[in-house]
Formats: structure tokens, C-alpha cells, sequence
């Protein structure tokens, strides 16, 4: 954002496209649709912060639309530049939490064992990590949409520092991640669609660091919108837009519900379900965990959505 006079301001460095943010809204919405049937239909509702980004992506993006047409100025414009700011900078955040929700139920599914930590912490120590950057980013992003021009480098400043933090607890996740897998597999565990599903993190993990390695450069990369990164509207669209939206079709198309079962009870070994807790939710549903199949299996042709 740039300023052109006393009662004006330029948001963007470049022509806003009107087209682009069309065709995210539709892709996104498409996905937030089929995210929202799958977590219903399979009962995976530890989803629903992706199910939510989904969803918050198409409506930055559709606000992003109404900002293109009001590039410049204050009042209004400067409003529809806030909220699609917001929402697009915010919305990756939801996305790593289920990551690391994903995580903890394959650690607690499999075997804790392989892991040094609880798999209930494990999920609380990234998520707080994951809660500090949503905090910061929402903090910059709302400095850097303000119309003070003196908070303008302080506000880029906290940006950068948010997306920093994103990225260095997302690292440290795929290494756990990895560590972990390394340690299952010389213990005997095959392979088996438990793998997958941490195939299918390792790969959104990449998208999403993608994303916040480009929004670092970017936001670090010269000021009032003079940066080549800032001036140049097919890099945000190719390094901010498409990862985010290959990371919701790459869950939608590899939906963890495919590979670990939806109740925490379940357990991918027969002998360590006597160990594991029953919740008084399962006794008022008249399961217990001895009654658990201990490996869902898809039969006779049935969709794997259709599993209950």
C-alpha cells in the first residue's frame, strides 16, 4: 500500500486483476463444498479448521474482487483491502493446525511409542505454535492495512516475523513427522494407509512453507509497494494462491478420513486396545474400545465416503 496524496492511497503496486479472483472464489467455494460433505459424511470433524479455511479463502478472495475495483482511495476501499488482507494472509494458519490435528490422531492410532511426546501434547505444542502466528499475522495484517503511514514498516516488520514463526514450527513438524515415521518403520510397522495419510502431510507442509517462504520475500522485499515481488500481481497469484488452493484439492482428493479412522478410539493393533481410554461418549453410544475393528476396511465396492 502507497500513498498518492493526503486523502489518497494506492494498495496495490500493479493493475489488480478481476478475472483471477473470480475463478479463486469458484475453486475455492467448490472445495469448501466438497471438504464440508466429506467431514459430515465420515464424521471427521478434527477437519473443521480446513473445512473453515476453505471457506474464509472464497470470501477473501471475493473481497478481493470488490478491491480491485477500488484500487485507490480511502473510506471503502481501504475497508475491502483490510478484509481480503486479513483473510487471505489468515486462512493457511487454520490449514497447518489441521495438520497438526491430523498428526496427533496417526500418532495415537498407530502407537505412541514411536513417539517422544503424548500425541494429545503434540498436537497442543504445534497448535499454540500455529495459534502464536494466526496472532501475529492477524496483528501485522491489520497494522498494514490501517491508513497510518507511520505504522507502515512496523506493521511489515510483524508480518515477517509471523510468517517466520509459521514456517520454522511447520519445519520442526515435518521433522517430527519424519522421526517419527523412521522410527515406526524399524520397529516392523508396514506400510500401509497410515503412510499416506503423513505422505499426504509431508506434501501440504510443502505447499504451505512454499507459501510463507514467498510472503517473507515479499513483505521483506522493498516498501510502498516498489519490491518486484510487490509490483508484479502473477507471483502473488502463482506463489500465494495456487499452493493454498493445491493444498485444499490435495486434501480433498487424499482426505485423511481415507486412511485413519475418524474415532479416536481405534487402534491400527488388536493388542493395544485394551489400553486404550474409553470416553464416557462412547459408553452413551454403547461402544467401547474391545468392539473397535482394529483396521477399517473398505468392502464389496463401497465408496469411502460412505463409511460409518
Amino acid at each position: 500500500m502507497s500513498k498518492t496524496s493526503e486523502s489518497d492511497w494506492r494498495y496495490y503496486g500493479y493493475n489488480p486483476s478481476f478475472v483471477m479472483p473470480i475463478v479463486a472464489i469458484v475453486l475455492f467455494g467448490i472445495a469448501f463444498i466438497a471438504h464440508l460433505f466429506i467431514m459430515i459424511r465420515t464424521k471427521s470433524y478434527y477437519m473443521w479448521p480446513f473445512v473453515l479455511a476453505c471457506l474464509g479463502e472464497a470470501v477473501g478472495y471475493a473481497f478481493r474482487r470488490i478491491s480491485a475495483e477500488h484500487p485507490v482511495g480511502r473510506g471503502s476501499a481501504l475497508l475491502w483491502y483490510i478484509i481480503q488482507s486479513l483473510f487471505i494472509i489468515l486462512c493457511p494458519a487454520l490449514m497447518a493446525a489441521t495438520h497438526y490435528m491430523t498428526f496427533g490422531r496417526i500418532i495415537t492410532y498407530v502407537g505412541e511409542g514411536y513417539s517422544p511426546v503424548r500425541a494429545r501434547r503434540v498436537t497442543a505444542i504445534f497448535v499454540v505454535f500455529d495459534v502464536i502466528s494466526f496472532v501475529v499475522q492477524g496483528g501485522g495484517g491489520s497494522l498494514y492495512s490501517s491508513s497510518n503511514p507511520g505504522l507502515y514498516s512496523t506493521a511489515k516488520a510483524i508480518l515477517i516475523v509471523g510468517f517466520l514463526v509459521q514456517i520454522i514450527s511447520f519445519g520442526i513438524f515435518g521433522v517430527f513427522a519424519a522421526i517419527y515415521q523412521i522410527r515406526a518403520r524399524r520397529a516392523g510397522e508396514g506400510e500401509g494407509r497410515w503412510t499416506v495419510c503423513l505422505y499426504t502431510l509431508y506434501i501440504g507442509c510443502a505447499l504451505i512453507l512454499t507459501r510463507g517462504i514467498f510472503r517473507t520475500i515479499e513483505f521483506g522485499s522493498g516498501g510502498n509497494n516498489t519490491g518486484y515481488l510487490l509490483t508484479h500481481e502473477g507471483w502473488y497469484y502463482g506463489l500465494e494462491t495456487l499452493p493454498i488452493l493445491l493444498c485444499c484439492y490435495l486434501f480433498l482428493f487424499s482426505h485423511p478420513s481415507r486412511y485413519i479412522p475418524s474415532d479416536r478410539a481405534a487402534r491400527l493393533h488388536a493388542s493395544e486396545l485394551a489400553t486404550a481410554p474409553t470416553s464416557p461418549g462412547d459408553a452413551e453410544k454403547g461402544t467401547s474400545t474391545g468392539t473397535i475393528t482394529p483396521e477399517p476396511v473398505v468392502a464389496g465396492g463401497k465408496k469411502w465416503w460412505k463409511r460409518g
